[in-house]
């Protein structure tokens, strides 16, 4: 299913995948993925810098400062470089995902390990999804202490004032029921979601290397399973570039995958391959090989 931004991530949660109560209650269940959690404390942290940041610069401004409008853009860069510090570690954590997936794989096909090309160029998009990710969450955070900043300044608070108030930001506009999505919340459904992602580009990878053909969509056992990956695993099996039987199929899904076909003898290496970032078939570059170390 391809899957742009944060934006369209958000959207899919509001199309009626799964009812608004059990939203929370899939954000607040285990994690899926083994480090899942470590990537969230990540996510989780950033945001929480961003916050605070943002919160200390308006304490400390006077309100002529607040009633500049490239105030708040003074301070791009320090928060530039929370996102930027923090890129060796998107960077391993989406490597342990894929590296995850590509061992289930390996292990369910009962074949040896291998590693190509297709490898790389696929990590790198992962990766590059997942920066976006959490550089777009930073984005919205800037957008809401604006918002709050020049309300602020309407009802004549002072800076103090306002910083209080963008310390309770709630990151909008994500809605689950009658309340928003608080900032540990969001980044717990990247978390969820993301893993996810990366541990099936891994164990699809793993299928398309050994020349799988088909899959299933295996359903999580929780006796909430939503409809739309209940109808899906009803059409199995799938072609193997066919990503609409491939989970995440909603934000923090559980499902998993099994191959429906025998894998071949030998393992190649696959000039192309689906992205479970753009949903598209991308060819598999050479040249971004070489330059990430290939």
């Amino acid at each position: 299913m391809p899957r742009d931004h944060i934006d369209r991530l958000e959207m899919e949660m509001m199309l009626g995948f799964m009812q608004k109560d059990m939203i929370l209650n899939s954000i607040d269940a285990a994690f899926q993925v083994e480090d899942a959690s470590e990537f969230w404390k990540l996510i989780d942290s950033l945001i929480s810098q961003n916050v605070e940041l943002n919160a200390e610069h308006v304490a400390a401004a006077k309100v002529k400062d607040l009633q500049n409008y490239n105030f708040l853009y003074e301070i791009a860069p320090d928060l530039n470089k929370i996102i930027q510090d923090a890129i060796p570690d998107i960077e391993s954590f989406t490597k342990q995902f894929y590296d995850a997936g590509k061992a289930q794989g390996f292990k369910d096909l009962d074949v040896k390990t291998f590693a190509g090309a297709s490898d790389t160029n696929a990590l790198f998009h992962l990766t590059n999804y997942n920066y976006d990710l959490i550089r777009n969450v930073n984005s919205d955070i800037v957008r809401d202490v604006r918002q709050r900043v020049w309300q602020g300044i309407a009802r004549d608070q002072s800076p103090k004032e306002i910083a209080r108030r963008i310390e309770k930001i709630p990151l909008e506009p994500i809605q689950a029921g009658n309340r928003m999505l608080s900032p540990a919340e969001r980044s717990k459904l990247i978390a969820h979601t993301e893993s996810s992602r990366g541990r099936h580009q891994g164990i699809y990878m793993s299928y398309k290397q050994y020349d799988v053909s088909s899959y299933d969509l295996v359903n999580t056992p929780w006796k909430k399973l939503c409809n739309l990956c209940k109808s899906l695993a009803a059409n199995n099996p799938y072609k193997i570039d066919d990503l609409s039987g491939w989970p995440p199929i909603h934000p923090v899904c559980h499902c998993g995958t099994a191959a429906a076909s025998d894998p071949s003898d030998v393992a190649s290496d696959p000039s192309s391959f689906m992205s479970f970032v753009t949903g598209e078939s991308e060819k598999v570059n050479s040249n971004l090989v070489l330059s990430m170390g290939g």
